[in-house]
């Protein structure tokens, strides 16, 4: 989405990338964390697109292949099989 954004409204791609970065700097939280928790939501809605990219990110950190799955496994109860099945696949890869 990001890619098509970019070319096609930068502005607004711009503006994107700048909220988020403004989340992803809270102190509150360990980068690695901020990974985890990111990639839990984004299965739990369904963008499968978004998994691996963030769970790359996190091993890149030192996030271990046990705690991306821990992290997917904890959308179960909230989201279900559905998400689940499409991007734990995807997360999976970016160990392999």
């Amino acid at each position: 989405m990001m890619e098509v954004l970019r070319a096609e409204c930068p502005s607004a791609a711009d503006a994107m990338q700048t909220f988020f970065a403004a989340l992803m700097s809270q102190p509150a939280l360990d980068e690695k964390t901020k990974q985890l928790v990111y990639i839990a939501a984004a299965a739990a809605a369904g963008h499968v697109r978004a998994v691996p990219v963030h769970a790359a990110r996190a091993k890149a950190i030192g996030a271990t292949r046990q705690e991306v799955l821990e992290a997917l496994l904890l959308t179960l109860p909230a989201a279900g099989f559905g998400p689940l099945s499409q991007c734990l696949p995807a997360a999976i890869a970016a160990f392999e």
